[in-house]
Parts: C-alpha cells; structure tokens; sequence
C-alpha cells in the first residue's frame, strides 16, 4: 500500500470488493438452500399434546412451579 490516493483506492477496492461479492452469493446460497451443515434433525412422527407432556413432566418433577411450557424449535420446553 502506497501513500497515494491510487495505493488507497486499490488497497480498498482488494478488501471490499470480496465483501461487496459475498452478499449476493450468500443471498442465493440462502434462497436455494445451500448449507454446510449435516442433515436437519429429523421432526417426530406424533405431536405431543400440552395435556400430555404436563402429565409427562409431573411424573418426572414437581409441577408446583411450572411457570410455562411452549412449543419451540418442534418440541415442548418447560420452564420450572
């Protein structure tokens, strides 16, 4: 890098221009579902009711301080 407003705008143009190429090809790798992780996790077959995981978790914790139990990410999470 030269201290020449020539030396700055290239010096720029190799650290941005990359930049200024990933965010499209993020943007399609996105909309086509390109990823390099393994395979999603698999959903479970049956659903599991609220009335039956509260049965579920009472025979496993004391409920007495059950504060919410909500679906998330495909399962029920209970706070206590």
């Amino acid at each position: 890098m030269r201290n020449s407003l020539g030396g700055w705008h290239a010096t720029s143009a190799w650290v941005l221009l990359p930049l200024a190429l990933l965010v499209p090809l993020t943007g399609l790798a996105l909309s086509f579902g390109i990823t390099f992780t393994g395979a999603a996790p698999r959903q479970p077959a049956k659903r599991l009711l609220i009335a039956d995981a509260v049965r579920l978790l009472a025979s496993e914790r004391d409920i007495a301080g059950l504060t919410s139990l909500r679906p998330r990410g495909g399962r029920l999470i209970a706070r206590l």
